[in-house]
């Protein structure tokens, strides 16, 4: 439904052929976000793609386990966990004697992926109970 409305709005307005080069620009926008929609793509930031696969990669290591839904495990815990987890984030931030910059690196973006894995687990759950609103989102007891 909406490429066909960009669609007609391009042919019906010919902006690239009367507007000049601010016409032009404009086509060219139009087009960049017509081929996103005909994509079915939504514009995420490189960088927030990379994080996102960090964040799978670290929630991967654990399938095992139930997860983080109200049967699985509390509220509560959730926020005990995200809290230590940015204990340990800063405690590498500022570690002394890692052996390499590398290995630095690699701790800080694993424990931020932690970081985020447990933030983004509370913000399911509110999400759920907010479509739900069966459960309330502060405690779950």
């Amino acid at each position: 439904m909406k490429t066909e409305n960009i669609k007609r709005i391009m042919d019906t307005h010919d902006f690239c052929n009367n507007g000049g080069l601010a016409g032009m620009r404009l086509r060219e926008a139009a087009d960049e976000e017509l081929a996103a929609l005909e994509a079915n793509e939504t514009r995420i930031r490189q960088e927030v793609k990379w994080f996102a696969e960090q964040m799978e990669r670290k929630l991967a290591l654990n399938d095992d386990r139930c997860g983080w839904g109200p049967a699985c495990t509390d509220a509560e815990f959730l926020v005990s966990r995200l809290s230590e987890e940015v204990n340990e984030l800063e405690n590498i931030y500022f570690e002394e004697g890692i052996d390499t910059e590398h290995e630095r690196c690699q701790q800080i973006i694993d424990e931020a992926a932690d970081v985020a894995n447990f933030a983004m687990m509370l913000a399911d759950r509110a999400r759920k109970n907010m479509l739900s609103k069966e459960a309330p989102c502060q405690s779950e007891k």
